[in-house]
């Protein structure tokens, strides 16, 4: 029994490194990413940035939530509590921060749409003129006058 315990408690450290790394690796990259797209000017660096970071945060927050299940005393307990908590509260901050940029994406997405429909209008309206304007000229008559 003693064995098994040993077993899984050394398969647990194994998965809590990968989930770890996997997180840090995720947010290194999604860092360079952001230097990179920041100096080229893209306007969707925050977008990017936070999306990776919250993806390498979720990432770090299994390692932790795996952690509970091998720790042996209450201290322990309480700073893998407080770890969970910390990065959790930062994953929902990194999401509401992704879910507002996304609306304010589509709030100028909308508005660029409504000018570009608009435009077409005032464009319309010279060219109605116009047309009315040669519809207004008297015809010639075919027909012969009378005397």
């Amino acid at each position: 029994m003693e064995i098994l315990e040993i077993f899984l408690h050394s398969l647990i450290n194994l998965a809590i490194l990968l989930f770890e790394y996997t997180g840090v690796l995720i947010i290194a990259f999604a860092g360079i990413q952001g230097i990179v797209n920041y100096v080229r000017g893209n306007p969707e660096t925050r977008l990017i940035l936070a999306k990776g970071l919250a993806m390498g945060l979720e990432f770090k927050l299994g390692g932790e939530i795996l952690r509970t299940v091998i720790v042996n005393s209450l201290a322990e307990i309480g700073i893998v509590a407080g770890i969970i908590v910390l990065r959790a509260t930062l994953t929902v901050l990194i999401h509401w921060e992704i879910k507002n940029e996304q609306h304010e994406k589509q709030e100028s997405a909308a508005a660029a749409e409504m000018a570009k429909i608009s435009e077409p209008d005032s464009a319309a309206k010279p060219a109605a003129a116009a047309e009315s304007d040669s519809v207004a000229e008297p015809k010639a008559s075919s027909e012969p006058e009378s005397t």
